[in-house]
């Protein structure tokens, strides 16, 4: 099933979007002219210099645990031993790198990855209200294998996680995301372009920067893969109430 017949959107001056506002490098899910919200620079803005420490240790530590297990500290030492210890240090330290990666994934804002090779992904414009009509325009410059379009809105929003350490309990503050809203679309494509709208549903959610919670909406092609990642590409919008 493809999109339905749509007249060819209007093509977007490049100058303006490369001439925009600081957003478009640092924070892809605001369309230009729309700055971030207090929780988007919280998270973007944040030194991660805890992360990156505890990732450093954590990766020595997997790396030499790894290197004791497989005996490389000599024959003088019992290789039971070694390779029972270099295991639990290693799986240790890879615990702890695994950690720093999380919480440093948590502290950056949602990215519009750009992985779809061949394939262009445009939209009439940046601003819609709700109950409008957001017109795609798909351009493909080979086969592509289940191909999908869709109309996506991401609610991030802040809460409270809670460690146990050696001064005591600690909370930190998390920033997670999900689907507020979403709808795909097959499409068959051999080469060539094809264009098709969307509708932003009135009941939605509206484009909002908030200190707790926030709201980005964007148009996305995936081709989907099982067991794998998603390669995308996304084209952020900015909804109106």
């Amino acid at each position: 099933m493809g999109l339905e017949d749509a007249p060819r959107p209007f093509l977007h001056d490049v100058r303006n979007r490369l001439s925009g506002s600081a957003s478009m490098t640092n924070f892809p899910h605001l369309p230009p002219g729309h700055e971030p919200g207090p929780q988007s620079l919280r998270n973007r803005t944040g030194r991660p210099i805890l992360e990156w420490f505890v990732g450093l240790v954590g990766t020595g530590m997997f790396l030499s645990g790894m290197f004791a297990a497989a005996g490389g500290r000599g024959s003088k030492f019992d290789p039971i031993e070694e390779l029972v210890g270099g295991t639990f240090f290693g799986l240790m330290g890879l615990g702890c790198a695994l950690w720093a990666y999380s919480a440093w994934r948590g502290r950056r804002p949602p990215k519009l990855r750009a992985r779809l090779r061949g394939l262009n992904l445009s939209v009439d414009r940046d601003e819609a209200r709700r109950g409008e009509k957001v017109t795609v325009t798909i351009t493909v410059a080979e086969r592509v294998e289940r191909l999908e379009v869709g109309l996506v809105c991401t609610e991030l929003y802040d809460f409270q996680s809670h460690a146990q350490t050696k001064a005591g309990a600690v909370t930190v503050r998390q920033t997670g995301q999900e689907n507020a809203h979403e709808e795909w679309r097959a499409l068959e494509l051999t080469s060539g372009e094809q264009s098709g709208m969307f509708e932003i549903p009135p009941e939605s959610p509206y484009s909002y920067e908030g200190s707790c919670v926030s709201y980005a909406w964007r148009v996305s092609a995936r081709t989907v893969r099982a067991l794998r990642s998603d390669p995308q590409l996304d084209r952020p919008v900015w909804v109106d109430p």
